[in-house]
């Protein structure tokens, strides 16, 4: 009898949706929330996960995450920010966006040109350097 309460408890999790972490994106069918425009570049796509209801939102390239997130006035710290292995679009590999590195110079959907990478690349910048050179970017738009 205590396997089938362990195997009962066990689908009821199963069954809730995950609270944390990245999803799935639609590619070519989801819209970045803050561009409106599809998101089908896996290589630099994001992911935030907070708010009411932890949602998660979608977006084509950090640079419309992070813009997204200082126009709501939500604190970076107090969500879950994802980004995608820019070394391996075809096989999606999500990054924590504050431990990701980022190297300049990219090609990305709304030009911020900051691709995500694990470790510490020569040239490259830790997630406060990309948050600061994207906030510089908004500002002489």
């Amino acid at each position: 009898m205590l396997w089938l309460g362990v195997l009962l408890n066990g689908l009821a999790a199963c069954s809730r949706g995950p609270g944390t972490g990245p999803v799935e994106i639609a590619w070519d069918r989801d819209v970045c929330e803050h561009c409106r425009m599809v998101i089908s570049d896996r290589a630099h796509a994001a992911e935030i996960r907070g708010g009411p209801g932890n949602r998660v939102y979608r977006f084509d390239d950090l640079g419309c995450a992070l813009s997204w997130l200082r126009e709501r006035g939500w604190d970076a710290q107090a969500v879950e920010i994802w980004v995608a292995d820019s070394r391996h679009p075809h096989d999606i590999r999500w990054l924590d966006a504050r431990t990701a590195h980022y190297l300049p110079g990219q090609t990305t959907p709304m030009d911020y040109g900051l691709g995500a990478v694990p470790g510490a690349p020569p040239g490259g910048l830790d997630f406060a350097g990309a948050r600061r050179a994207i906030l510089e970017r908004d500002r002489s738009r």
